[in-house]
């Protein structure tokens, strides 16, 4: 029963209501938002160098 539309009675009913499903989506934005910052910060840390990078063979080359 969550889809039962509210109707207003009057103009301030209907800016409340309007206020309620603006805030829900901001909520609902919040939550995805940090949904996507999780991910990201999984890719960084998996792309991220955790250290300094060595050439190939730099130790065993004789000059």
């Amino acid at each position: 029963m969550d889809n039962v539309v509210k109707q207003p009675r009057t103009i301030f009913e209907q800016i409340v209501l309007a206020q309620e499903v603006t805030n829900d989506n901001v909520v609902a934005l919040g939550d995805n938002l940090a949904v996507l910052n999780a991910k990201l910060d999984r890719l960084l840390e998996i792309f991220a160098p955790t250290s300094e990078p060595v050439a190939s063979g730099a130790d065993t080359m004789e000059q």
